[in-house]
Formats: C-alpha cells, sequence, structure tokens
C-alpha cells in the first residue's frame, strides 16, 4: 500500500479499476460455469422425468417387462425396472432398455451382470440418475429408473472452463491498458493546469488558466484557481499600495525634519530654536504614532485569536470621553455593557472611534452603547460633513483618506478605522458606517453576546 500511496493518481485508478474488474471477471467465470452446469442437469432431468412418465404409462397398462418400448427420443438414456425394496447398493434390476447395450465403462463399475444395472452411487458422480415409482399389474410395485452418462457434458464444461481461465489474463491486461489510457486522457488537463500554475510568478499574477467548456469538474477546478489567482493577484496589489503609501507616510515627517533643521542652519538665530525644536517634537511624534499603527496592523494582521476576558465596554468609553478633546464628547447614552474580548485591542477601537469622530466633527461627539439579545452595539456619532454612502465602504481601507471634510490636513494617516475593523472582526463583529442623527456620520459596531452582557445601573454608577 505504501508503493501504492507514493505513487501517481494514474496508477492508483489503474490498479483499482484492474483489480475490481478482474475480481468481477473471476467471479462471474465462477458463476457462468455453474450456472451452465445446473441448467444442462435440469434439463436432463425434466427429460428423464418425461420418459419415465412414459415409460411408466406402458407399465401401468400390463405390458410384459420384456416388451417395454424405449420412449421416443432418448437414444442416450437407459431405463431399469427395479424392485422397489431393492437395496440401493445392489438393485434387483428386473429389465432394462436397451436390453443388449452395456452401460458406458465406469471405473468403479464391476464387470455388468445380465441385464446391466447402474454402478453404485452413480448419480453423484458420472450419472444423472432418475426414479419414479409404479404399480404394475403384473409385477405390483416397481421403481422405474433412467439415467444418462455425464462424461459428454462435463468434458463441455471443462471447456468452458478452460477458454474462461485463458480468456480473464488477458481481459485483464486489456482492461488495465485501457484504464490506464483513459486515466491518462482525463488527467491531462490537470497536468497541463499544473504545468501552467508553475509557470506563474509575482510579476505574471495576471495569468490566467483556460477553463475548458466541459463544465465537467476539471472546469471547476481551473475556475477555483483562477479565483485563487484573482485572491493572490489582490494581495499582491494590496500588499504594494501599503508599501507605498507607508513609504510615503514615514518619508513625509522624515523630509519636514530634515528641512525645518537644514533651514535653521543655513539661517542659525539662536532665538528660533526652541519653535525649530517644537516643530521637530511634533514631526518626531507623528512619525512615531504612524509606526505604532503599522506595527499594530501587522500584528493584527498575523493574529487569528484574542485574549478572553471579561471587558466592560461603558468603562472603557468613560474613560477615553473623560480625556482632554478637541470637542466635548455626549456619554449620556452609554449604558452598562460586558462582553468577552481583549481589553487593550478593544480600548484601541473606542480611542480611534473618538479620535476620527472629534477630527471630523464640528461642534459635539456623541457615544452609546446597548445590549440588544444578540449582540452588543456601540456607536459614536459626529456632526461634521459626514461620509457619502459611495465610500462608506472605502473608508475602512487603510490610508484611505476622502476629500469631503477628511482631507490629510485634519490629521491622520487612514489606518485608525483599518485597525477598528480589524480588531472588531477578531471579535467576531462587524462595523459600517450611517448617516449620524447629529448630521455627520455614524460609525457602528456591533459585537457577538457570549457573557451576560449588562450590569446593573448601580454598578454603572459605581464604575463611574
Amino acid at each position: 500500500m505504501k508503493v501504492l500511496r507514493a505513487a501517481g493518481v494514474r496508477v492508483r485508478v489503474t490498479f483499482a479499476v484492474t483489480a475490481l474488474f478482474g475480481i468481477a471477471l473471476v467471479m462471474g467465470a465462477l458463476l457462468l460455469v455453474r450456472a451452465v452446469e445446473h441448467t444442462v442437469m435440469h434439463s436432463i432431468e425434466e427429460q428423464h422425468a418425461m420418459h419415465l412418465r412414459a415409460l411408466r404409462a406402458q407399465v401401468e397398462r400390463g405390458v410384459p417387462l420384456d416388451a417395454l418400448l424405449a420412449p421416443p427420443g432418448s437414444p442416450n438414456v437407459t431405463f431399469e425396472v427395479r424392485r422397489p425394496e431393492s437395496d440401493p447398493s445392489a438393485p434387483q434390476v428386473l429389465y432394462a432398455i436397451p436390453p443388449l447395450r452395456a452401460l458406458p465403462a465406469h471405473p468403479a463399475l464391476p464387470p455388468s451382470p445380465t441385464p446391466p444395472t447402474l454402478p453404485p452411487g452413480a448419480a453423484d458422480v458420472d450419472w444423472s440418475v432418475t426414479r419414479l415409482p409404479t404399480i404394475s399389474p403384473r409385477e405390483g410395485r416397481l421403481m422405474l429408473v433412467a439415467a444418462s452418462p455425464l462424461d459428454d457434458i462435463r468434458q463441455s464444461v471443462d471447456a468452458l472452463r478452460r477458454v474462461l481461465w485463458a480468456a480473464i489474463p488477458a481481459l485483464v491486461a486489456a482492461i488495465a491498458l485501457g484504464a490506464w489510457w483513459v486515466t491518462g486522457r482525463a488527467l491531462s488537463p490537470v497536468r497541463a493546469m499544473t504545468q501552467r500554475v508553475a509557470s506563474i510568478h509575482g510579476s505574471t499574477l495576471h495569468e490566467r488558466l483556460h477553463v475548458p467548456a466541459s463544465g465537467d469538474e476539471i472546469a471547476e477546478l481551473a475556475q477555483t484557481m483562477n479565483s485563487m489567482l484573482d485572491r493572490l493577484e489582490q494581495a499582491a496589489r494590496r500588499q504594494r499600495e501599503f508599501v507605498s503609501d507607508a513609504s510615503h507616510e514615514l518619508r513625509s515627517p522624515v523630509a519636514s525634519i530634515r528641512t525645518q533643521l537644514e533651514v535653521a542652519l543655513l539661517h542659525p538665530d539662536p532665538s528660533r530654536w526652541p519653535a525649530v525644536a517644537r516643530d521637530v517634537l511634533e514631526e518626531d511624534a507623528r512619525l512615531e504614532k504612524l509606526v505604532a499603527s503599522l506595527l499594530l496592523l501587522a500584528r493584527l494582521d498575523e493574529t487569528t485569536t484574542v485574549a478572553q476576558g471579561e471587558v466592560d465596554l461603558d468603562d472603557l468609553v468613560l474613560e477615553h470621553a473623560a480625556r482632554p478633546w478637541r470637542l466635548p464628547v455626549d456619554v449620556q447614552r452609554v449604558q452598562a455593557v460586558r462582553l468577552v474580548g481583549d481589553r487593550p485591542q478593544l480600548a484601541c477601537v473606542v480611542r480611534n472611534l473618538i479620535e476620527n469622530a472629534v477630527r471630523h466633527g464640528k461642534t459635539r461627539v456623541a457615544i452609546a452603547t446597548s445590549a440588544g439579545r444578540r449582540t452588543i452595539r456601540l456607536t459614536v456619532d459626529d456632526d461634521g460633513a459626514g461620509i457619502p454612502e459611495a465610500h462608506r465602504t472605502r473608508v475602512f481601507e487603510r490610508f484611505t483618506r476622502l476629500e469631503e471634510g477628511r482631507s490629510r490636513d485634519a490629521g491622520g494617516a487612514g489606518l485608525g478605522l483599518s485597525m477598528v475593523q480589524r480588531i472588531v472582526e477578531l471579535h467576531g463583529g462587524s462595523v459600517h458606517v450611517e448617516c449620524s442623527p447629529l448630521g455627520g456620520a455614524r460609525i457602528a459596531v456591533a459585537f457577538p453576546i457570549s457573557v451576560p452582557a449588562t450590569r446593573t445601573t448601580h454598578e454603572l454608577h459605581h464604575h463611574a
């Protein structure tokens, strides 16, 4: 079996088909020989019964035994008239038809007496023997016996058996060759696809496999592999864009720091150095934040599970809302909710949502938390320009900054909502953009409930 496992599909399929057909042919040959033998024996027994009924009619009419005639159509059948009480091993034969013809020779048959008798046990070996009881007006109870030699039949069956045993190996060899050819033809498209895929590399990801018009499993496999190549091409494109955007974002603060320092050196004025230092520190902080965001996104991309701990989401919201923001943050609709997840990651979600809303809001920001039957909902509203419906999916793409009131001048590198989406997905939730009742945008997050989702109002006030 190890050899077959190491062999190719073509070898395994050919071996399996050949083995199955070989077994089927052997079983079929055995059944055919047995069926032919049974049919011939049954036919002989029916002929014996018919002939014995004709002979019985003569006996019951009182025809003398020595005047009995063999029924028509029975040239190869020997008939005997016996005493029914006769010992089967030494039957008392009263008459035999034909009376002058000896029975065919049998190895266990002693020299035939007069009249001839059937050999003992002949019915089980080389004779087909049929018996029929009757009553003669002259002799009383009698047993009529009909016997036919089976030598010719057994020779015919043996000839059939020899022909079959000689034909089966040839048929098995033909089936093996046919299976090998058919399997090769069936696997040729797979082999072509394998060679085609092996020739596709990073610079030729736009190439695709030929999809046959057969509509079978091969066509489905080609379509599946083309879909995989589509995903790989998109992933490679996103990776290139990410690297390009990251390089651009990293280069901007570095270039700004370099420019400010070069200008300060060209125009040395000790009174300007504090302002230059503040500008450089601001760019350095921006650079540090961008690098931290990129590292966090990289770790989130490699993460498939999150720490499982009970987190009071309302505590996180109240904690971050209390920080000094550019706009007031309304937390009146924050309810006590508890979910299972990673607290630092959930804190990152709350912080980025508030930061995003404050950046694009005009006068205020509002946060709400609530628990439904199946989900925990977190919404952050602002009264800014809002997000057009056509761009509500794009805002979660990395380095995406919309023109409408969300330009780069408003701050941010376009990574905050990408991190929010990735963290929410790791927690089994979803995030999307809606229209806010405040007139701007609403970022709505839904987490699945897996533990008791609410706390009492007393607990909420205690934590607040």
